[in-house]
């Protein structure tokens, strides 16, 4: 429930038609009923970036961060809420780890200028011919 409750604050607070009041409302009661949880943290201080509330916003996505390392939208709500603060390389510290989060994670297994290797073809099954039916058996 806290996630879907987080999700619906953040999308509220970042979509076309941004709900800003709904957002910061729903945001906020998810934190009044779960203070130490990572997802009302992320949400609360996501919906207050999205505001231009950077130094409120900063501390609640500080919170969240131990516990949420590899979220991608913390790191880039932390990237553009160090800028406006004026931190430009905490800002771009987060950037990068936002890009990479977003980056495949295999690397290719050819090297540059070389075809690809080919899968060997699967051969189908040989077919066993039917014995001949003997009559009488």
């Amino acid at each position: 429930m806290p996630s879907i409750a987080g999700n619906l604050a953040c999308l509220w607070a970042y979509s076309k038609a941004a709900d800003a009041p709904s957002a910061l409302v729903l945001s906020s009661l998810l934190l009044d009923l779960r203070p130490t949880e990572a997802v009302a943290q992320r949400a609360q201080g996501m919906v207050l970036a999205q505001q231009q509330k950077y130094e409120q916003a900063l501390g609640y996505l500080q919170k969240a961060l131990p516990a949420m390392p590899q979220d991608v939208g913390i790191h880039t709500a932390l990237a553009s809420t160090y800028d406006k603060l004026g931190q430009p390389e905490l800002a771009e510290k987060h950037r990068r780890i936002a890009q990479a989060a977003t980056m495949p994670t295999t690397a290719p297994t050819t090297a540059p200028g070389q075809a690809p290797a080919t899968e060997p073809a699967i051969s189908a099954p040989a077919t066993v011919p039917a014995a001949p039916v003997q009559p009488g058996t």
